[in-house]
C-alpha cells in the first residue's frame, strides 16, 4: 500500500512538472497523474505545448502588425509620389501650353465609345448598356 501511494505520488509529481512546463495547470495534472498514473502521464506527453502555441501566435500578430505598418508606409510613399508627379506634369503642361489631363480624359472617353466591352465599368461588374 505504501509503495503504491509512493508510485502514485511520483507519477502525480512528474505529470505536474511536465504540465507546468507546457503551460498547463500543474495542480490539476498532479491529481490526474496521482489517480490515473500511466494514463495521466501518456495524456500530458501527448498534449500540445501551450507556451509554444502562444509564442507562435504572438509572433504571427507581431508580423501582421509589421506588415500592416509597412503597407501603410508604402501607400503614403505612393501617394506622395503621385502628387509629386502630377505637380511636375502640371508644370510641364504650363510650359508647353498643353492640357494633358483633359486629353487623357478625352482619350479614355473615345476608347469607351469604340470598345464598350473594355470599359472600366464592365470590369467592376456593371453594364454600359442598361435598359
Amino acid at each position: 500500500m505504501e509503495v503504491q501511494l509512493f508510485i502514485m505520488f511520483v507519477f502525480g509529481t512528474i505529470c505536474a512538472l511536465i504540465a507546468s512546463a507546457k503551460g498547463r495547470s500543474g495542480v490539476g495534472w498532479f491529481f490526474i497523474g496521482f489517480f490515473f498514473p500511466l494514463i495521466g502521464l501518456i495524456l500530458i506527453l501527448i498534449m500540445s505545448d501551450l507556451k509554444a502555441e502562444q509564442q507562435k501566435q504572438q509572433h504571427m500578430l507581431n508580423e501582421q502588425r509589421r506588415l500592416r505598418e509597412q503597407l501603410r508606409q508604402e501607400r503614403l510613399r505612393n501617394q506622395a509620389f503621385q502628387q509629386y508627379t502630377a505637380e511636375r506634369l502640371d508644370v510641364h503642361d504650363q510650359a508647353l501650353s498643353l492640357d494633358t489631363r483633359s486629353a487623357d480624359a478625352h482619350r479614355l472617353e473615345l476608347d469607351d465609345r469604340q470598345n464598350p466591352g473594355n470599359s472600366p465599368k464592365n470590369y467592376l461588374g456593371r453594364d454600359d448598356e442598361q435598359t
